[in-house]
């Protein structure tokens, strides 16, 4: 799990959009202004979190994630798909329930 930033094996990238907004300042960006931007940019999927690192606004949806540069306010949208088996795979890769453990110690 030490490469989560970089790569996520459990999603495939279907379309990245080009977008151009403007922000506010970093102290005025919150949860609703995520959400609200999320509406306007045409996502209609749940927000899981949004953070501002690095000069980089990023929203994290349950099938988007969005990335704007601060400054610039240019970005991209990322709409993704789960992919097939891998991300039933990492699914359980990741579950921490004493059955998966001791199955998967016993029989993997």
């Amino acid at each position: 799990m030490n490469h989560r930033e970089a790569w996520h094996p459990d999603k495939y990238t279907t379309e990245t959009k080009g977008i151009e907004v403007k922000l506010p300042t970093e102290s005025e960006i919150n949860e609703k202004f995520a959400e609200d931007l999320g509406k306007k940019l045409g996502i209609d999927d749940k927000m899981r979190r949004h953070v501002v690192k690095k000069g980089e606004f990023k929203i994290s949806f349950e099938k988007h994630d969005v990335e704007i540069d601060m400054k610039t306010g240019k970005g991209e949208i990322v709409s993704f798909i789960k992919t097939p088996i891998i991300s039933q795979s990492m699914k359980l890769h990741k579950n921490t329930s004493n059955f998966w453990i001791y199955y998967s110690d016993i029989l993997l």
